[in-house]
């Protein structure tokens, strides 16, 4: 079973050079942060999600959706009661406290979505390989592309050996909730040795690879951007031009708050 996002898809996204993806990506990030108001950051929201379409993958957005309703719940609860307001909802909580916790959740969840969307469309090689021809150090690359390989090798990981638990009897899924985290206790014994047994293996194909030499490095692949790319950035760039001017001319505020 794949645990990793990228889906090989034919689509204008996926053919995107990997830098022009990274820019993209940082535009993202970027508008997702600009503005208070929970209406533009609903309005970036929508953005990231017509790109997701683009890119074919608003089905593996099914990974995050619950990690989102959390992020969505816990980010109103909490700014609701930390922050005040000038019109009162009901008792020490406001408005403008509501709206706030709104547009944070808004805010986090477009910074989720456009990383799956990047992880959905973009192989890890890829990542890699666009972050070298950026001028990023060879060996920080490698270390960042290494990162994102660990979640899914680690879900994978520990598939397995519940799956091999459950084929001898034992069913971790079953009883109350304090019973099933009893349960999964036993199973992380085996899950860090594998991962760093996997480590191990790692580190000792880097060793007999010369990943310890200083020299540059050649690439068998190289990355030449195309008409796309090109098209791709200047929207990218008119968005983070456009959304600059409007913060600057002072729209996006939530105007209520009291600091």
């Amino acid at each position: 079973m794949n645990y990793f996002l990228y889906t090989d898809r034919d689509c204008i996204v996926t053919r995107l050079d990997p830098r022009t993806k990274l820019f993209i990506l940082l535009v993202f990030f970027v508008l997702s942060l600009l503005f208070e108001n929970p209406a533009f950051n609903a309005a970036i929201i929508l953005i990231t999600l017509s790109h997701a379409a683009l890119g074919k993958c608003l089905d593996r957005l099914s990974v995050v959706w619950k990690l989102m309703i959390i992020i969505t719940l816990f980010s109103i609860t909490i700014w609701t009661f930390s922050i005040k307001g000038i019109t009162p909802l009901f008792g020490f909580t406001s408005v403008e406290s509501v709206l706030y916790g709104l547009s944070a959740a808004l805010q986090i969840n477009s910074i989720i979505i456009a990383g799956v969307i990047f992880l959905s469309t973009t192989r890890n090689e890829d990542i890699g390989l666009g972050l070298i021809e950026l001028g990023v150090p060879y060996r920080l690359g490698f270390a960042f592309t290494t990162a994102l390989r660990l979640v899914p090798t680690f879900v994978g990981t520990t598939v397995t050996v519940i799956q091999a638990q459950r084929s001898r009897g034992f069913d971790p899924f079953s009883g109350s909730i304090i019973e099933r985290i009893k349960k999964f206790v036993p199973l992380l014994g085996p899950v860090f040795l594998s991962t760093l047994r996997n480590a191990d293996t790692l580190s000792r194909a880097l060793e007999s690879r010369g990943f310890a030499r200083t020299e540059k490095r050649t690439q068998y692949r190289s990355l030449k951007a195309g008409t796309g790319d090109l098209i791709a950035n200047i929207i990218a760039a008119l968005l983070l031009a456009s959304a600059l001017y409007l913060k600057f001319e002072g729209y996006g505020k939530l105007e209520g708050i009291i600091k």
